[in-house]
């Protein structure tokens, strides 16, 4: 006898087990591309539906440079160090502006030595004037005696030929020490005026040289060093760059998002696994194209706002830090404002 086997049932046949998988692979097929779909509107058109914008931690830049041109004989920092104000941070030599330095001691000198020289001549001429007026008063009154003289018939040893001529040159050496003295008086004051300009240029000159060492005017950080030991600064003068100042964020917004960010509105700052809080400082009436670590790939140069973001906790990363810049609320707040 043959042992008969129990037909299998209706519910667990292997052709209803096949479409049943199927049907678990369709719906995985779509929701990996529904997910797919969503992403790529993400990227392309998700910081336009909420705030999510890329951002940059940043200082106030400033240039460190000269206004002459020289050969930098010592560098005294490296790019990334801590500098305070007054700090040396490098030493240049120059020999235009040392023969500048030289010329205009030299044209200084010489006109204070044209100044001493007639302060010297005022000073004779002062003397030499009140005894040159009265001699001028004494041959006049002698020139007098002698007409009361002749009008009562004395006679005198000096004729009055000789005191008219007395009295005339008398009184001419008077007139012209006097003249003399005002000409050199308007003369030392205008010396004086050219002394003053030559003293401040000379001045202005050395203080800008400074001997030739370069101080840093901010607390700050080096960040970038345009020039070497034994290299020449160029007609620009441009020595090195420093970031001074608490950092910030500059985010970039894209022009005509569906939501709006206000000033004190406060967002969250990302970057890698840590998040920051910020609170919207300003907003730049400006558009400008994004750097190039910003763009996407396959679109042209985009343009976006700038907001200037400042950091209120948390550690603060480092100087030129990408950040992402969201709503505080979350992906769904429209504005990035948290009251």
């Amino acid at each position: 006898m043959q042992r008969l086997r129990r037909p299998p049932r209706v519910d667990r046949l292997q052709t209803e087990q096949r479409r049943h998988r199927a049907r678990i692979g369709r719906w995985v097929y779509l929701l990996l591309l529904l997910g797919l779909v969503v992403w790529l509107l993400n990227i392309f058109f998700g910081d336009r539906v909420y705030l999510s914008a890329p951002g940059m931690v940043t200082r106030d830049q400033v240039a460190v440079s000269v206004s002459y041109s020289g050969r930098v004989t010592a560098l005294h920092v490296r790019e990334g160090d801590r500098v305070e104000a007054g700090q040396r941070l490098a030493t240049l030599e120059s020999l235009p502006v040392q023969r500048d330095i030289a010329n205009l001691s030299a044209q200084w000198a010489e006109w204070r030595r044209r100044r001493a020289a007639l302060a010297a001549e005022r000073y004779t001429i002062r003397r030499m004037l009140p005894v040159a007026r009265e001699q001028a008063s004494t041959i006049a009154e002698l020139l007098g005696l002698r007409e009361k003289a002749y009008e009562e018939g004395l006679s005198t040893h000096l004729t009055l030929h000789e005191l008219v001529t007395a009295d005339y040159r008398s009184t001419l050496q008077a007139t012209e020490l006097e003249a003399r003295e005002q000409g050199i008086a308007r003369e030392i004051d205008t010396l004086d005026d050219i002394v003053t300009r030559f003293e401040r240029s000379l001045d202005g000159v050395r203080a800008r040289f400074d001997g030739g060492e370069v101080y840093a005017r901010h607390d700050g950080i080096i960040t970038d060093v345009h020039v070497k030991a034994g290299g020449h600064t160029g007609q620009a003068g441009d020595l090195m760059t420093m970031v001074v100042g608490e950092p910030y964020v500059l985010a970039y917004i894209p022009p005509g998002a569906l939501y709006s960010v206000s000033e004190g509105d406060r967002v969250r700052v990302s970057y890698g696994f840590e998040r920051l809080d910020g609170t919207v400082e300003s907003i730049r009436p400006v558009s400008v194209r994004l750097p190039e670590e910003f763009q996407r790939a396959f679109q042209p140069r985009q343009r976006s706002q700038i907001v200037r973001v400042n950091l209120t906790n948390g550690e603060i990363p480092p100087a030129f830090t990408a950040v992402q810049v969201s709503a505080s609320g979350g992906w769904w707040s429209r504005g990035g404002s948290n009251p």
